[in-house]
């Protein structure tokens, strides 16, 4: 019996990519405070949002060439939060992120505290966030237990 053939030529897909591009998104990850073993590394939007849904699509423009790192976090009160990075390739294409973030976010997220360079947005589960944009990265605090004071840290 013949073997079916993937629908996906994962030599080629895996070609592109290096081990630098996820360490580098790794390496941007805080350390203090970070759960053991809760770290995630994304490349797209379906591995993005199996860690958070911000909105439809590709919200951060990864277009699968664009790695980003996740990792869980416990504040001084043991409240957990997921704190996520997104190196750009420069300040523009993380400029254009950002941007897009801001038009497609979720509808049903209720922004405030606006600022140039970030914002700030209650969730769907009552849960805050924190967005900024810092040169060429966008750094994002999710499900966060407490209102953040302003859109930058």
């Amino acid at each position: 019996m013949a073997t079916p053939k993937s629908f996906w030529n994962w030599d080629s897909a895996l070609a592109n990519f290096s081990a630098t591009d996820t360490i580098t998104a790794l390496l941007r990850l805080p350390k203090a405070q970070m759960l053991s073993e809760s770290e995630h590394v994304f490349c797209g939007p379906l591995s993005q949002q199996a860690i958070y849904r911000l909105g439809k699509g590709d919200v951060l423009q990864l277009q699968n060439k664009t790695f980003g790192a996740a990792a869980t976090y416990a504040d001084t009160s043991r409240n957990t939060y997921t704190q996520m990075i997104v190196p750009y390739p420069d300040a523009a294409s993380a400029q254009s992120a950002f941007t897009n973030l801001q038009k497609n976010l979720d509808p049903g997220f209720q922004v405030f505290g606006k600022t140039p360079t970030g914002f700030a947005f209650k969730d769907r589960q009552a849960k805050y966030a924190l967005v900024s944009l810092k040169d060429s990265v966008i750094e994002l605090q999710l499900n966060l237990a407490h209102k953040p004071g302003a859109a930058s840290k």
